[in-house]
């Protein structure tokens, strides 16, 4: 078979398979977000193999002019596509330019050849000439001619550098991945260095045939190895479907992933879209009790921050990502729901401190307030009262009337007690059916007035036991103490239980 018809049919048939690997891709890039960019390299392909396979066979200057038009569809723009296919394997870490900034060289490219007849920049003194049969383009290179070049020829140095170094280091899979897309990048590069040094024969660029048989190493390595499927398959099993709220910061603080849960929980990101750019500390302020979120630059690494938000508690723990070389790399927030821990605390807090018949303190809570109050008094120089209550003839109550009546009793003066208290006062079940009070800042005559109406609210109340009223009565003792030589609270209550058994010896006459 003559060259000229091997060559034709290599290019036309390159240009058809990487017509059929792009609308392959295509389909794949509306579930897989990784083969976005090989489909559109697909597309280079074509345009590149297609339009070469036509000029080959032109018989004018100017078609072949309007043809390398149409070529450069393809080419100018191979290498951006080239190069983010790249980027995409190495999970983003270099170049993190934002993609349209790849395409600044090849739409200068493109531009200049399609307005090649108005400037020297790219095809100078174009001509063509016809060896057996092919039409080839003959021509100066103009100075934007090396730079597309050099772009073109980098864009594919680098893909071969990433993919050597992905197949020595990799794990095992990744390994296997490297070496397929090792072997789509040499094919090209090796045929536009044989081009560019007037190395094939009679001047025919064969650059056009080796990058569409690269195209099935790529497609070999998406599908085969599920290159790109990795990180996607890893984000919905494992990111989406945990339970926690997940965000992804980058070293500046801006938001760069989250899951479903965080959306969902985050006014911010929710209201959020893919080219809103939002700092993690606005999203995540309003879980925060501080004003600013602390983020350690030194171990640990991680820290935690009890927050409530509406009815659901959570932890923020966020933990710092860094490199080799220990510079910040982001920051991954983990907001965990703890409502069910935080309500069995606040329950076991409540028993341990409430009396469960009356809901009042019980003992160890109400000594517990009182020391923090007389330490306060006795830091300003302010008086402290305490009162103690005890029931008059309680024990006849259960005794006659049941234990069920006895408890209905304690509620009843629970609630008068509480309801004629300052907001500042406390009170709680001291035992049995003694009552103590905690009066902050009040005087002793001040605090004898009030005893003395908590006394005659208790006195006034009855309660039915059947169809016998029993009424109520109580005696109470108070002590107060001023200044800084305040005693201990023990000591005040031991003084104000005293008066209460002197009170209750003269109530009882």
């Amino acid at each position: 078979m003559q060259i000229d018809m091997f060559v034709l049919i290599a290019l036309l048939m390159g240009a058809g398979s990487s017509g059929t690997l792009a609308v392959f891709a295509f389909i794949q890039a509306l579930k897989k977000q990784g083969t976005c960019w090989f489909a559109f390299l697909c597309v280079c392909f074509v345009f590149y193999a297609g339009g070469y396979a036509l000029e080959l066979k032109s018989q004018s200057l100017e078609l072949v002019l309007l043809l390398i038009r149409i070529e450069y569809i393809g080419i100018a723009f191979l290498p951006a596509f080239w190069i983010l296919i790249v980027r995409d394997y190495e999970g983003g870490s270099r170049f993190k330019l934002p993609a349209p900034m790849f395409f600044v060289i090849p739409a200068i490219t493109f531009v200049l050849v399609l307005l090649q007849d108005k400037h020297s920049l790219f095809y100078i003194n174009p001509t063509i000439r016809v060896i057996n049969g092919m039409t080839i383009l003959a021509f100066e290179r103009g100075p934007w001619y090396f730079v597309s070049i050099a772009y073109l020829e980098l864009a594919l140095v680098f893909g071969t550098f990433v993919f050597i170094k992905g197949a020595v280091t990799q794990k095992i899979y990744r390994r296997r991945q490297a070496l397929c897309f090792l072997a789509g990048s040499l094919l090209p590069w090796v045929g536009n260095i044989l081009y560019l040094l007037n190395l094939t024969p009679n001047g025919i660029d064969f650059s056009p045939v080796l990058l569409a048989a690269a195209a099935p190493f790529f497609a070999w390595g998406f599908t085969r190895f599920r290159l790109h499927d990795l990180l996607p398959l890893a984000r919905d099993r494992i990111f989406e479907q945990m339970g926690d709220a997940l965000i992804v910061a980058d070293a500046l603080g801006t938001v760069v992933d989250y899951n479903r849960k965080a959306s969902d929980l985050l006014p911010a990101l929710a209201t959020k879209n893919d080219k809103s750019v939002v700092s993690a500390h606005d999203v995540l302020l309003p879980f925060l009790v501080q004003q600013e979120l602390p983020l350690p630059a030194e171990p640990p690494l991680a820290f935690q921050v009890a927050t409530l938000q509406g009815k659901r508690s959570y932890t923020v723990a966020a933990t710092i990502l860094l490199d080799k070389n220990s510079h910040l790399m982001g920051t991954i927030y983990r907001l965990s729901d703890i409502s069910d821990q935080v309500a069995l605390n606040d329950r076991l807090l409540h028993l341990a401190s409430t009396d469960e018949l009356t809901s009042l303190m019980n003992r160890r809570s109400f000594f517990e307030r009182g020391r923090l109050e007389l330490e306060r008094a006795r830091r300003y120089g302010r008086s402290f009262s305490v009162a103690i209550m005890d029931l008059n003839a309680f024990k006849t109550i259960n005794d006659m009337h049941g234990h069920t009546i006895g408890d209905r009793a304690l509620c009843l003066v629970s609630q008068l007690c509480a309801s004629a208290l300052r907001t500042c006062d406390f009170l709680g079940r001291y035992g049995g059916d003694e009552f103590v009070f905690a009066f902050p800042e009040t005087s002793e005559d001040d605090v004898k007035l009030v005893a003395g109406k908590l006394r005659q609210l208790v006195c006034c109340a009855t309660i039915n036991s059947g169809t016998i009223v029993i009424t109520l009565s109580a005696s109470i003792g108070t002590a107060t103490a001023i200044g800084s030589e305040l005693p201990e609270l023990e000591e005040l209550l031991s003084l104000a239980d005293k008066r209460m058994y002197f009170a209750k010896g003269r109530d009882q006459r």
